[in-house]
This record gives C-alpha cells, sequence and structure tokens, in this order.
C-alpha cells in the first residue's frame, strides 16, 4: 500500500509541474484571482481538446484515399483542424490566462492528439491493403 501511495504522490507531482496552478496573468483587472483556473475554463479547455481530436478524426477520414502514407494523412488533417486551435488560444487569452500556459496546454494537445491519431490511421491502411497491423 505505500508503494501506491508514493506512485499516486509521484503522479500528483509530476501533474501540478505539467500544469501549474499560477495560470493566470498577474495583470490587474484579470477576470479570476492569480493562480486559479475556474472548473468552467477547465471545462473549456476540454472541450476544445476533444473538439480537435474529433476535427483529426474526420478530416483524415476525407483524405485518408488521397495519400499514401498515413502521416501526410495526418498533416493534412492537422492543417485543416488549425482553426479550432487557434480559436482555443484566443478564447483562452481572452480569459486572461496565462500565454506561456496556453503554449504549452495547445501543443500538447495538438501533439497528442497527433499521437492518437496514427496508430489508428496506420491499422486502418493496414486493414485496406489486407497487412497485419
Amino acid at each position: 500500500m505505500n508503494i501506491l501511495r508514493r506512485i499516486v504522490a509521484c503522479r500528483l507531482a509530476a501533474t501540478v509541474a505539467i500544469f501549474p496552478t499560477a495560470a493566470f496573468s498577474a495583470e490587474a483587472g484579470s477576470a479570476a484571482p492569480t493562480g486559479e483556473i475556474t472548473p468552467e475554463i477547465r471545462m473549456e479547455m476540454l472541450a476544445g481538446a476533444q473538439r480537435y481530436g474529433a476535427c483529426l478524426r474526420d478530416e483524415a477520414q476525407k483524405v485518408m484515399a488521397q495519400h499514401e502514407d498515413v502521416r501526410q494523412v495526418a498533416d493534412v488533417a492537422m492543417g485543416a483542424c488549425r482553426g479550432l486551435l487557434q480559436d482555443m488560444e484566443r478564447t483562452l487569452a481572452a480569459k486572461n490566462v496565462d500565454p506561456d500556459f496556453v503554449a504549452n496546454f495547445v501543443r500538447h494537445t495538438r501533439d497528442s492528439s497527433a499521437r492518437r491519431l496514427l496508430p489508428g490511421l496506420m491499422s486502418q491502411r493496414a486493414a485496406e491493403t489486407g497487412a497485419a497491423p
């Protein structure tokens, strides 16, 4: 049980290091107190990340037949969905979220969504060609 507690404590510490609580700028007139991300902002962030992932999957399916290499499919899909990331950046900036935090979150969303997309595309392509995944 002690090992489990240590693992949980390490993961919690890593999460805090990746997503620091000081996510708001210290400028006067910020929408929320410095260091606080409201539940509403968290929900917007998660919803934006989910919209981006769904857009990637949809766009990839649209162009799958046009490209031999699944990496090209992912690149085209990422280009088509770039506007969603830009919208997320603007929305969070309007809520006075720290620009560095926003940039890190958007980059993490983009990269992790692409990493989740590629294995599915490779499996789909392998199934289309009759090769084992």
